[in-house]
């Protein structure tokens, strides 16, 4: 049987096809598995591969990343052209010359043409070429036996260990762009390598939410409510361009809108501290972390446009039928209609999650609204935060030795800026939308900020506080390499996978995910980082990444440390 593979491979190395694979920049089983997709895939009658890059990597198992780069170079040497979103025109003379067989590729398995591949490949190595390539070491080799993973690292003895277990699976709520394609390499790069990671998957890539109507976001919801800890990747808020790039039925709600509606939760941001990325404002010396209102308010307004004279009114109408009428607006002309609300319960639930919060964290809490203005809607955060701290953790607090106070919003930005941090801002929704990008943005990036969504009943999610950054989506989809900042949705999985250690008595799990921020802080200190980074650092002259290698960068501390 050896001489029949031998005989084989020498046949397959003198094919055309074999040399049209050389000739396009094919050089292994992954790249070769890609083309081979591409090729059964393509209409014999139309030359039309149809496909994405997501449902490519679905279906071979690969990432997003090494796709791109194979289409890239399939483009490059005019093999594929792109013709729209998905869809792609293949010319397969630049394959086979102007000799393209009618039987299509040659009746051999796909290990065989890996074989012939490398034998065609070597002979045209010279012998010192060979050589340099057997003696360069790689920077560490990985090995996967029986769930144990072996690291030898160059200078350092081989070390084994066992991949983490885990009890109860955490919630994974997948999303879109390039949020999505760093997901993919974070999980394959940082966490499988080392964690028998057990998740329930929900995809919340816009196109699975048309597919489902929006379904899928509160069945994730549901299951955050039955496991306790989810962690969820950056998603699509469609606007109308949006719509019409991705075919939508519908113009859908934020999933994070939807999902904090079902949690009723509050939602803390606070920024990742690392030397060397320094605030603007300078008197900020410590955090400062945002708890945002995560329910009501205009993220569930119902709007109306006014198309000319008329009146319009706030109607209540009472179980029993009676009913309340306040005017709004006696129109004379066009003009737009909101209506905002909120219930007791969830601005209740809202004030407790801050001042537990606060507790847990012995970080003072700072609670601001406009009541001078809102005499009833704003006035009545007030009050029942002013209750809930006088009833139930005005003792706690003092005991602490912090404190609790209410100032007007315009009046707590002021303060803001001239504190030296350390405390904790609650905001209504809208504010605390805002202010917890302007907080990100002054102390460094978007994303060099932790997000995480507590329920009252002790439900958490974590998720990245940014959104799914398109542009650099766009050039990744052409081919482009990016330097996308990775460590928010790093810090999404480590802040789940430390709190579903914390609830499962899980040590190893916890450490594992402290680890990897400490991976992640230390990579960026020694000078490494994408480039939004090296752009405001103090370090000087950084070493500026690409979005892999940094993702790399960080496996090779967490390696070390592990």
């Amino acid at each position: 049987s050896e001489g029949v593979m031998s005989r084989k491979k020498d046949e397959m190395k003198n094919t055309d096809f074999m040399k049209g694979l050389k000739s396009l920049g094919i050089k292994d089983r992954r790249q070769i598995e890609i083309f081979m997709y591409i090729m059964t895939n393509t209409d014999p009658n139309t030359n039309l591969f149809i496909g994405t890059y997501k449902k490519i990597s679905y279906e071979l198992g690969c990432s997003e990343a090494t796709i791109a780069k194979v289409m890239k170079a399939l483009q490059d040497h005019k093999y594929l052209t792109r013709m729209q979103n998905g869809v792609w025109l293949v010319d397969q003379s630049k394959l086979y010359g102007e000799d393209i067989p009618k039987d299509g590729i040659p009746a051999v398995d796909l290990q065989t043409i890996i074989d012939g591949l490398e034998v065609y490949q070597n002979e045209e190595e010279t012998e010192e070429k060979i050589e340099e390539k057997k003696e360069a070491p790689a920077k560490y080799k990985m090995a996967e036996s029986n769930g144990q993973f072996v690291f030898s690292m160059i200078g350092d003895k081989q070390v084994n260990f066992e991949k983490i277990k885990m009890k109860v699976p955490l919630v994974e709520m997948d999303g879109d762009e390039m949020t999505r394609v760093i997901w993919k390499m974070i999980k394959d790069e940082l966490l499988l390598p080392f964690i028998d990671l057990k998740t329930e998957y929900y995809d919340l890539g816009l196109e699975k939410r048309d597919e489902t109507g929006d379904q899928i976001t509160k069945d994730a919801a549901e299951a955050i409510k039955k496991y306790g800890v989810g962690v969820k990747c950056a998603t699509i808020t469609p606007n109308k361009a949006r719509v019409e790039e991705y075919h939508l039925k519908e113009m859908y709600k934020s999933p994070n809108g939807t999902i904090r509606a079902i949690l009723d939760g509050t939602v803390f941001r606070a920024p990742i501290m690392v030397n060397g990325i320094d605030p603007y404002v300078k008197t900020w010396k410590k955090p400062i972390t945002i708890a945002r209102h995560a329910y009501g308010d205009l993220y569930s307004a119902s709007e109306m446009s006014i198309p000319g004279k008329g009146k319009a009114e706030l109607v209540f109408t009472a179980e029993d039928g009676s009913e309340e009428r306040k005017l709004i607006k006696e129109f004379d002309r066009p003009g737009i209609l909101q209506g905002q609300h909120n219930l007791d319960s969830s601005i209740t639930s809202f004030a407790k999650s801050c001042f537990n919060y606060a507790l847990e964290t012995k970080q003072s809490l700072w609670f601001s609204a406009k009541d001078t203005i809102s005499k009833i809607y704003d006035h009545h955060f007030k009050d029942v935060f002013q209750e809930v701290y006088d009833k139930e953790y005005k003792e706690a607090f003092e005991k602490a030795g912090i404190e609790y106070f209410y100032t007007l919003i315009d009046d707590a930005v002021a303060r803001v800026i001239k504190s030296e941090g350390g405390f904790i801002w609650a905001c209504k929704n809208y504010d605390g939308d805002v202010m917890s990008d302007m907080v990100a943005t002054a102390f460094g990036a978007l994303a060099m900020m932790t997000s995480v969504l507590v329920s009252p009943d002790g439900n958490y999610e974590f998720e990245a506080a940014h959104g799914t950054v398109q542009r650099h989506f766009y050039k990744y989809r052409d081919g482009e390499k990016t330097s996308t900042n990775s460590v928010a949705t790093i810090f999404a999985w480590t802040g789940a996978l430390n709190k579903r250690g914390q609830i499962d008595g899980n040590e190893a799990l916890c450490d594992f995910a402290t680890k990897l921020e400490e991976a992640v802080i230390e990579t960026i200190e020694s000078g490494k980082m994408t480039k939004d980074l090296s752009l405001i650092t103090t370090i000087e002259n950084p070493e500026v990444l690409d979005t892999e290698e940094f993702i790399h960068a960080v496996k090779e501390s967490i390696v070390k440390k592990l």
